[in-house]
């Protein structure tokens, strides 16, 4: 439609960044809870809990520390020496193999690849050459991001389907509802009720984080995600994801006497 310029297109991506932000966080520290929620019954486990989820909260911190002390002294500087060694290569080898870097300790840390990942973007977002950096990665992301999609079929148990669509379109009824009443209402309160439904409606989609965390609950077993509900809830995320954009879309789209 192209909003992406203007001011609510610059609204709704800064608050989709901090949602995905603020979920990576959580994600990390599930990473750590999930594996001790099964326990025999009656054993103690909110401790336990609450320590790992602190631990793992620190370590995000130190992390996010790390990244930002990277980001404000050291990208610039290395982009630069990079830069005069090969004024077309030289930022994108540094920005390939720093993010593979900072993913790779988010990994050892316990906060997983996906969170490295991220910080790494974040890291080298600063930099007046990211337009550049970022069409680079393009063509990486072209032939390697489809393999988490791949990943997310591969697990899916195509004989459970068709059983599935019903929790499937209660997830997704839950996933409109959540996101308009936690993101979209707070928002119409500050911003007015138009500005609200399209924060709302935007955030609806559940791609990436949403399927991380039911791969990871899959992998524990059936205690914690049962075939039948990882099914469901990539259903759900197909659904999510037509239905977010075609709203956002209409609702953007410019009208008489209307200009976004």
């Amino acid at each position: 439609t192209g909003a992406l310029d203007s001011d609510t297109g610059a609204l709704l991506l800064d608050a989709a960044e901090l949602d995905d932000v603020s979920a990576v966080v959580l994600l990390s520290v599930l990473f750590a809870v999930g594996p001790l929620l099964k326990q025999p019954e009656g054993a103690a486990i909110l401790v336990p809990a609450l320590k790992a989820g602190a631990i793992q909260l620190l370590l995000a911190a130190l992390f996010s520390i790390a990244c930002y002390l990277f980001s404000r002294w050291l990208e610039k500087p290395l982009s630069d020496g990079f830069a005069e060694l090969s004024p077309t290569y030289g930022p994108i080898v540094l920005a390939t193999g720093a993010a593979f870097v900072i993913a790779s300790m988010a990994e050892f840390m316990g906060l997983s690849i996906a969170i490295g990942a991220l910080f790494a973007g974040l890291a080298f977002s600063r930099d007046p050459a990211e337009r550049n950096i970022d069409e680079a990665f393009g063509v990486l992301l072209t032939v390697f991001g489809p393999f988490f999609f791949v990943a997310i079929g591969l697990s899916v148990d195509t004989n459970l389907v068709s059983g599935a669509v019903g929790l499937a379109a209660a997830l997704a009824g839950m996933a409109v509802v959540g996101k308009l009443l936690g993101a979209g209402f707070p928002a119409a309160v500050m911003l007015g009720w138009r500005q609200g439904a399209l924060i709302g409606f935007s955030m609806v989609p559940r791609a990436e984080i949403f399927l991380l965390v039911m791969l990871f609950g899959l992998t524990l077993g059936a205690w914690a995600v049962p075939q039948a509900l990882y099914n469901a809830a990539v259903l759900a995320s197909i659904v999510t994801c037509i239905i977010g954009p075609v709203i956002v879309g209409v609702m953007l789209r410019p009208t008489e006497g209307n200009a976004i």
